[in-house]
């Protein structure tokens, strides 16, 4: 059943359009999320993914096309431009929260994208106030603007109105009692498979301990899953217990069985595939670097790996369940920090804020 949504303070909700261009994976599940536990009254206007370009280039048209109404706020996602929605929508004036899951800048870091990246800071521009999914991300996005020849005075402004405002998690994905019953550990793959998620060094890395007793989850969804999947279910067998897209019912059991999640991601601003296996009792194996760090807290800085070593720190925590077992509180606590119970009640003071 649904939790009650939560009250930020007493006092009228606030009529609130949200725009989400790119309705599909954590983006809709921010947008869903957000709208459940808020208790402001939240409407939803999203777009079909047509590639991350083409929606960027035209679903500020395409959206301002289908409003039908004047809202009290506005928050809209990072992938359209926001300036140009704004003047064809008639929400101008409107007090307007722009949300960034990630951006163009950074999100390839060898082939940054200047001209959708200055899509962004037009964005940005046309905000009244600009939230990040983690520090990471803010730090890494005004550091790298200055390629599009900012002054420092308009990035100290831009730095003024922002703030960081995490993705939330479904409290359904929590950790109950600690009734796992594989008679061996869990690992779990739970990313898209595609190149930013770099699957191919996982994929190496559990071929190299494949002679160690463990099982394996990998779910996930990409045009290439087979690819990466079947030379780990040629090897492996029946220890894979699941491969394959996991539907949200399947996907939370899933989860609850893994004791150890692993990522080997070259591009992350929040991690919320990391999160909620957390919430759900897995201990993390991360890379040390991008929004990771962050993510896991000082509490888990023992799972954080350096690159070059993932197949080794697997090997040793695998070795040595009584250690997964005594990291798992505080992979539990570190993922219940996103519940959206506790996370909603912060946008809906930014929004409090705004009207």
């Amino acid at each position: 059943m649904a939790s009650p949504r939560p009250s930020s303070r007493p006092g009228r909700a606030a009529k609130v359009l949200l725009v989400e261009p790119w309705f599909t994976g954590s983006h809709r599940a921010w947008a869903e999320g957000f709208r459940r536990y808020s208790r402001h009254d939240v409407e939803l206007l999203t777009g079909e993914s047509s590639g991350w370009r083409a929606t960027i280039d035209r679903s500020a048209a395409d959206l301002a096309a289908r409003v039908d109404s004047v809202s009290d706020v506005l928050i809209a996602s990072s992938m359209m431009d926001l300036a140009a929605f704004k003047d064809r929508s008639g929400f101008r004036d409107v007090p307007t929260l722009l949300y960034l899951h990630e951006n163009q800048l950074t999100y390839d870091r060898s082939r940054p994208d200047l001209g959708r990246g200055a899509i962004n800071w037009r964005s940005m521009g046309a905000a009244d106030r600009i939230a990040f999914n983690s520090a990471f991300h803010l730090e890494d996005l005004l550091s790298a603007l200055p390629v599009l020849g900012m002054s420092a005075p308009a990035l100290a402004e831009a730095r003024q109105r922002s703030l960081v405002l995490p993705v939330g998690i479904d409290p359904d994905l929590s950790a109950g009692p600690d009734g796992r019953e594989d008679d061996q550990p869990v690992v779990l793959w739970n990313h898209r498979w595609e190149h930013d998620k770099d699957p191919g060094t996982f994929v190496e890395a559990i071929l190299r301990i494949a002679d160690l007793p463990f099982r394996l989850i990998l779910a996930g969804e990409g045009h290439n899953a087979e690819t990466y999947t079947a030379p780990i279910v040629d090897r492996m067998g029946d220890r894979v217990l699941h491969a394959g897209f996991a539907p949200a019912h399947l996907y939370s059991s899933l989860l609850e069985r893994a004791d150890l999640v692993v990522s080997t991601a070259l591009q992350e601003f929040f991690g919320l595939s990391i999160a909620e296996a957390m919430a759900c009792g897995a201990v993390p194996l991360v890379p040390n670097r991008l929004a990771y760090p962050e993510l896991l807290g000082p509490k888990l800085a023992r799972c954080l790996y350096k690159p070059g070593t993932i197949a080794e720190r697997l090997r040793s925590m695998l070795s040595d369940p009584a250690r997964l077992a005594a990291l798992r509180p505080a992979a539990i606590a570190a993922g219940g920090r996103f519940d959206w119970r506790q996370v909603a009640p912060r946008y809906d003071e930014v929004i409090d804020s705004m009207v």
